[in-house]
């Protein structure tokens, strides 16, 4: 993944785990969903990699992380 690319996301039950590639090409991981009380698109920051690893972030994920 390189600046410039389309975010990528996530497959099977992670599909709300996106990846993008900033400017400078770091890369990082964001929980993506629709908020149920206001209805709108909300993303949330995981992490940075490599500080965090896809496996990690799905973990995150599947744990209920609070940022």
């Amino acid at each position: 993944m390189s600046p410039g690319d389309k975010d990528k996301a996530d497959t099977g039950e992670n599909r709300t785990l996106r990846t993008t590639c900033g400017a400078t090409g770091v890369k990082t991981f964001f929980y993506r969903y629709t908020s149920p009380l206001t209805h709108k698109l909300t993303q949330v920051k995981v992490g940075h990699f490599p500080n965090i690893s896809l496996a990690q972030a799905r973990v995150e994920l599947q744990t209920g992380f609070v940022e």
